[in-house]
C-alpha cells in the first residue's frame, strides 16, 4: 500500500518547484520575445503550423512535484499527484507513468486502479488493456482477466492479431493455477475460436495453455482441430512436436502436415530432432536424409545427420555428413551476414553470428574425431582434434587425445597428458 507524504513536506517541495518554475520563466521570457518580434522592414517568413503542447504551467508544476516526491522516496504522494495530473489532462503517458510508479512501489491494488482509470479515459487503448491484463495475471486475479484480455485481442489490428494470440500462453507461465489460466484464455478467445482468420492461432494457443496445465489430451484434441481446419498451417505441428514425446498420437499431425507441405524444412528439422531426442535414430535419420536431399546447401541438417549416424555406429556416413557441414559453414564464415550485429552485442570473440558458427565447427570437428576413432583412424582423429582451439573444450580435447593414446596401448603417455591439463575447477 502506498502512503502519502505529510502535507507540510509537500508544501515545502511545492514552494521550491514554484520558485524554480518562476525563475525558469523569467530567464526564458526576454529572449523569446526578442526572437518573436522581427526588426522593422524585415520580410515575414511563412512557417509551418505549430501544434502547442498541452503542458501548461500548473501541469508542469504538478508533474515536477510528483517526480520530486518519487525521487525523495514518497512513492504514495508521487502516485497520487501523477494520477491526478493524468485525470485532469487525460494524457495517456501520465496514466502510464502513474501505473508504473505503483508497480515500482510493488503496490498492486494501486497499479490496477491506475490502469482502470487509464482505460476509463481511453477505452480503445491497446496499451492500457495490455498493462491491466499483465498486472492482473501477476497478482493472480485470474477471475478479472478474461474480459480485458478479450478486449485487448479485439482492439489489436487484424494484421497483428495472430501474432498476439500466439504469444498469449507466455503471459500465464507464472500463474499458480495453470488450469484456471487455460480456462481464462479459452474464454477470452471465444470470438477468435469461431473466426476463420484467427481460428488456428486461437486453437493452438489454447492447446498450449492446456498442455502447460498438464492436460495433454485436451491439448492434443485442440491441435487436431487446428490441423483439420488448415492442414497447410505449421502452428498445429509445432504444438504436436511439444506433445510427441509423451503423446505418440501427436505424430499423425506432423506426418500429415509434411505430406501436405513437403517443403516445410523447419518442421521437418524439428521433427527429426524430436525423434532423435526420443532415441528413434533410424526415423530421425530418414527425415534428415530427405531434408539434405531437398536443401543440400543448408548447413544445420548436415550436423544433426552426422550426429545421428554416429549414434547408429555408421562412422563413414557420419564423416561425409559432417565434412559437408564444415564445408558449408566455412563458406558462410567467408560471407558476411546480411544483417549487421550491433556493437553492444559483440565481444572480443566476434559477433553472435560468428560465435554460433564457431561453436558449430568445434562440435563438428569433435564428432569427426569420434568418427575417425570408431574406424581406428587415430592419426586422422588427432588431426581433427588439433583444429579445436576453444578454452571451454580444452579438457574434453585432452581427454579425447588421452583416449586415443590409450587405445593404441600408450597408457603412460595418456596418463601424462591428463596430468598436464591445466586445472580450471577443483574437481
Amino acid at each position: 500500500m502506498l502512503s502519502p507524504r505529510p502535507l507540510f513536506k509537500v508544501a515545502r517541495l511545492a514552494a521550491a518547484a514554484a520558485a524554480l518554475l518562476m525563475a525558469s520563466a523569467a530567464v526564458v521570457a526576454a529572449p523569446a520575445r526578442a526572437r518573436a518580434l522581427p526588426a522593422p522592414g524585415t520580410p515575414q517568413k511563412t512557417s509551418a503550423a505549430v501544434e502547442n503542447s498541452r503542458l501548461d504551467a500548473p501541469l508542469f508544476y504538478q508533474l515536477l512535484v510528483g517526480e520530486l516526491e518519487l525521487g525523495a522516496g514518497a512513492a504514495g504522494t508521487a502516485y497520487e499527484v501523477m494520477l491526478d495530473a493524468a485525470r485532469k489532462s487525460r494524457d495517456e503517458q501520465l496514466y502510464k507513468r502513474a501505473t508504473e510508479i505503483a508497480l515500482q512501489a510493488r503496490a498492486g491494488d494501486q497499479a490496477v486502479a491506475a490502469a482502470k482509470a487509464w482505460l476509463g479515459a481511453h477505452p480503445q487503448s491497446v496499451q492500457a488493456h495490455r498493462y491491466l491484463v499483465q498486472i492482473l495475471i501477476v497478482l493472480n486475479r485470474l477471475g478479472e482477466v478474461a474480459e480485458p484480455l478479450h478486449a485487448l485481442v479485439a482492439l489489436t489490428p487484424a494484421n497483428q492479431r495472430n501474432a498476439l494470440i500466439d504469444s498469449l500462453p507466455l503471459y500465464f507461465t507464472r500463474s499458480a493455477d495453470r488450469a484456471a489460466a487455460a480456462a481464462v484464455l479459452e474464454q477470452a478467445l471465444r470470438t477468435e475460436l469461431q473466426a476463420a482468420p484467427t481460428r488456428v492461432s486461437a486453437l493452438v494457443a489454447t492447446g498450449r495453455a492446456w498442455w502447460g496445465a498438464g492436460k495433454g489430451n485436451r491439448a492434443l484434441e485442440l491441435a487436431q482441430r487446428a490441423q483439420a481446419d488448415n492442414p497447410r498451417a505449421s502452428e498445429p505441428s509445432l504444438l504436436a512436436l511439444e506433445l510427441l514425446p509423451t503423446l505418440p498420437a501427436a505424430q499423425a499431425i506432423v506426418t500429415e502436415h509434411l505430406q501436405t507441405q513437403p517443403g516445410d524444412d523447419e518442421i521437418r528439422l524439428l521433427y527429426a530432432r524430436v525423434l532423435g531426442a526420443s532415441q528413434r535414430y533410424a526415423e530421425a535419420t530418414a527425415q534428415l536424409e530427405l531434408l539434405t536431399q531437398r536443401a543440400p546447401q543448408t548447413a544445420p541438417p548436415w550436423l544433426t545427420l552426422g550426429a545421428l549416424y554416429l549414434e547408429l555406429r555408421q562412422p563413414a556416413q557420419a564423416t561425409v555428413a559432417l565434412q559437408k557441414f564444415v564445408e558449408l559453414e566455412q563458406e558462410n564464415v567467408l560471407t558476411p551476414p546480411v544483417m549487421e550485429e550491433s556493437r553492444e552485442d559483440a565481444d572480443d570473440a566476434g559477433t553472435p553470428t560468428e560465435l554460433t558458427r564457431n561453436r558449430g565447427l568445434v562440435t563438428a570437428w569433435l564428432m569427426l574425431a569420434q568418427a575417425a576413432e570408431q574406424q581406428n583412424q587415430f592419426a586422422s582423429a588427432e588431426a581433427w582434434l588439433a583444429k579445436v582451439d576453444s578454452p571451454q573444450r580444452a579438457l574434453e580435447v585432452q581427454s579425447r587425445r588421452a583416449s586415443l593414446l590409450a587405445r593404441q596401448g600408450r597408457l603412460p603417455a595418456a596418463r601424462a597428458l591428463i596430468r598436464q591439463t591445466p586445472e580450471q575447477r577443483p574437481e
